[in-house]
């Protein structure tokens, strides 16, 4: 991912490997080709990996329950994932537009997706093609600039979406709670437990670069190294992602009609739908058996009530 720390400074091409110079308009709080002269940022390329992991993962173990654009969100993640690693392994201006424009285009599609999150589609067309306009709008903007504007326009476009899906995944985490859902509430606490922590050692490593890059190796006589905040960054962000996206996509599940090619699905597809808890269970192993049960308890007493 590109949240930025500061511009480029000369000590990073002190150690020139395999794609100096760069030509990206920021570097990061990691020495420059110092595990191998083929990559840039050994640690943050690595760890980016960890993007490419969820976005797979996703797709493949939900394509048979989920609707095409919560499909195309975890694609997305994995697109992203891919650009990462081109520009921590590179520092090249073209792998920066690969990590950064995907991000950009991530988050509206949460937006949309957390917008329209009933069954019937409140806004039409009109809600897909404004923010396909703006998609194009801030792609511009990100391209088209370099240095601290480009800095502040990336992040001023990519922050409040972020923060509104963020405020949206919540909001159905308490609509989750308040229905008894207990897995599923479990299911956002650990979401949002990586992503916070992640947002919270990228913000440490922003402002204290210096102090873990350089200072904690030398006191400690090289026994405590780089942590390597931004690398985990990448897997904590990563790992929330895919949390707080099944947070959503079990109660659009809840909320939304079936897909068209719910028909195709097994009985164990239909049992995701059905019974979210049990199934996440299974495939991520969330402990969701009693909640489950004790759901389809409740069902049985109120058909009985009727």
């Amino acid at each position: 991912m590109a949240p930025v720390l500061h511009p480029t400074e000369p000590w990073g091409d002190l150690n020139p490997g395999r794609w100096s110079p760069g030509t990206s308009t920021v570097d990061f709080c990691e020495f420059n080709y110092i595990v191998t002269a083929l990559i840039a940022e050994f640690w943050n390329t690595l760890s980016s990996f960890a993007m490419v992991i969820v976005g797979v993962l996703g797709v493949a173990l939900h394509r048979r329950s989920l609707e095409t654009r919560f499909l195309l969100s975890f694609a997305l993640i994995a697109v992203v994932g891919f650009g990462s690693v081109a520009f921590h392994a590179t520092l090249w201006r073209e792998g920066q537009l690969a990590d950064e424009l995907p991000m950009l285009w991530v988050v509206l599609v949460y937006t949309y997706i957390l917008i329209e999150d009933g069954p019937v589609k409140r806004f039409g067309w009109k809600l897909p093609a404004a923010l396909f306009v703006h998609a194009i709008f801030i792609t511009a903007l990100a391209t088209f600039s370099s240095g601290t504007l480009q800095f502040i326009l990336f992040h001023a476009s990519f922050a409040p979406p972020e923060f509104f899906s963020f405020y949206r995944i919540y909001r159905l985490y308490r609509r989750q709670t308040e229905a008894g859902y207990v897995a599923e509430g479990r299911i956002f606490r650990v979401g949002a437990a990586c992503f916070v922590s992640g947002i919270v050692v990228w913000l440490f490593e922003m402002g204290f670069c210096e102090v873990t890059r350089d200072w904690l190796p030398r006191v400690t006589n090289g026994w405590v190294p780089n942590p390597q905040l931004h690398a985990w960054w990448h897997v904590l962000a990563s790992s929330g992602l895919y949390f707080l996206t099944l947070t959503s996509d079990i109660t659009f599940m809840k909320l939304l009609p079936r897909p068209k090619h719910a028909a195709k699905r097994n009985r164990k597809s239909v049992l995701a739908v059905d019974c979210p808890a049990l199934a996440l269970s299974r495939r991520i192993r969330v402990s969701g058996r009693v909640a489950c049960a004790a759901t389809l308890r409740r069902r049985r007493r109120q058909r009985r009530r009727r």
